[in-house]
């Protein structure tokens, strides 16, 4: 018994081995299809909004054909699962890119509303299972200690891609067939990295979820905020291309305004993160909200600046609308244990699309009696009412410090549930090493752990003794 007296047993990380390799090159390989497939997407929506103008499209129907894309990404989310455990990753993801492929084409065949309203449905559709497929990937064989970084790449890869190839519409223009030829072109290369990958996980199982009603009622805050983040971000991917194109940019100018938008959501995430880290993430979303009113409303003299102006203009609006998404399902990660985040993702994914619904379909009935300033109007409205909504909630309930934040801030992906299971496996401290010691009258025991979660509770039967080693590691518990 006093050999085990002074026992140190140590959880060393183990070495990656050949699997885990080839799954950080499966992974890449993964992340280059979806840059060309968000990237397909965002260079379709624009063009869709920019040649629907040009065919004399009634605003009001151009506002619901850009809407009908995100029915199709809700009723994909829906769909996708099911299949991917019928017939697998491969076939699944080849299927729809296939489909969508095609209905980029589709809009040359048939210029009317009805049909291109039912096409960006059916693209939609296929854009969500596509993210599905690599999502339930990611999730599967991403190894433990490397769930956080994915993620946090994961999601600016996928921010930086929604603005990458904006500029090919200065290359193409709208007026002909290229453009479509080229987004065609580029969803089908998305195909190559994962037919060409080894995938050999097994899909995943369905898991439980918690209904809407029930993440509104635990997360009203962020639940508001997730729908007005997707109403902003609903207008500005599908109709920013249109509004720069009626304020008198040129197809390049639209290419790089639109970019700009891309660069400025994703250089601010990080220090707005940090921010949200150190004081209430309520605060910096109310803070924020109000940076993009004062931004969104200086669009409304778009047409009387230089075009480098405009450009600048459009980076503040993309740093401060953008980040919204990610802080307000940061302030609900701080509510929820990593299990529950994960089954109350679906509410949060439906929540984000619905107000991507809503945003075009109203900027476009505002369009109709306002011109191109309806999509303005749209984006200070949705964030004044916000911002009186959110004065009020704070005013109710006394604000939480940051003690009171169980996890540090990272971006979030603005794509499916599925790539929330990632966030089981997350941890603060990934890669560094925190140690723990037991000691009770028989034994001390040392652990070192490289990839805890932080609001998990360790539970480890200790060598030598007849405990448990419980440690409580939430921040504030």
């Amino acid at each position: 018994m006093s050999g085990r007296m002074n026992q140190q047993v140590v959880l060393a990380e183990t070495a990656p081995d050949r699997r885990n390799q080839w799954s950080i090159m499966t992974t890449g390989a993964m992340f280059l299809s979806v840059f060309l497939l968000a990237g397909g997407r965002a260079i379709h929506t624009s063009v869709v909004a920019l040649r629907a103008e040009i065919e004399g499209f009634a605003p009001f129907v151009i506002g619901l054909t850009m809407s009908a894309f995100f029915l199709g990404y809700l009723l994909g989310t829906t769909v996708a699962p099911p299949l991917l455990r019928s017939v697998g990753y491969t076939r699944t993801f080849a299927g729809f890119a296939t489909i969508g492929s095609a209905a980029a084409l589709g809009h040359l065949l048939v210029i009317e509303p009805i049909p291109w309203l039912i096409l960006r449905v059916i693209h939609g559709l296929c854009t969500a299972a596509m993210l599905v497929v690599v999502e339930s990937w990611m999730n599967r064989s991403t190894p433990r200690g490397m769930c956080g970084r994915v993620f946090t790449l994961y999601s600016l890869v996928y921010l930086g891609s929604m603005g990458a190839g904006q500029p090919l519409l200065g290359v193409f223009g709208v007026e002909r067939f290229e453009i479509f030829v080229v987004v065609s072109i580029i969803i089908s290369m998305s195909l190559i990295p994962v037919t060409l990958s080894k995938i050999d996980e097994a899909p995943p199982s369905p898991t439980a979820r918690m209904s809407l009603p029930q993440v509104v009622s635990a997360t009203p805050f962020a639940s508001a905020g997730i729908f007005v983040s997707g109403v902003l971000t609903g207008v500005l991917s599908s109709l920013g291309a249109l509004y720069a194109y009626k304020a008198g940019l040129d197809y390049t100018q639209v290419g790089l305004f639109m970019a700009a938008i891309s660069a400025g959501a994703i250089i601010s995430q990080f220090p707005v993160g940090l921010l949200s880290d150190r004081f209430d993430r309520r605060t910096i979303v109310v803070a924020l909200s109000g940076v993009g009113i004062l931004s969104s409303a200086t669009l409304f003299a778009g047409s009387a600046f230089e075009p480098n102006v405009l450009l600048t203009v459009a980076v503040l609006v993309g740093a401060s609308t953008m980040p919204m998404y990610s802080l307000c399902l940061a302030h609900a990660h701080d509510a929820f244990a990593p299990d529950e985040m994960v089954k109350a993702a679906g509410a949060f994914v439906t929540l984000y699309a619905a107000g991507s619904m809503v945003g075009p379909a109203v900027s476009g009935t505002l369009m109709e009696m306002a011109g191109h300033e309806g999509i303005i109007i749209t984006l200070v409205l949705t964030q004044l009412l916000f911002v009186a909504y959110a004065g009020r909630k704070m005013e109710r309930l006394s604000l939480r410090s940051s003690a009171g934040s169980t996890h540090r801030f990272h971006p979030y992906p603005r794509t499916t549930a599925a790539a929330f299971g990632l966030l089981r496996r997350t941890t603060r401290n990934e890669g560094r090493r925190t140690k723990f010691v037991y000691r009770n009258a028989e034994a001390e025991v040392t652990l070192v752990d490289n990839a805890t979660s932080d609001s998990d509770t360790v539970s480890r039967q200790v060598p030598g003794t007849d405990r448990d080693f419980d440690h409580n590691r939430r921040r504030g518990a």
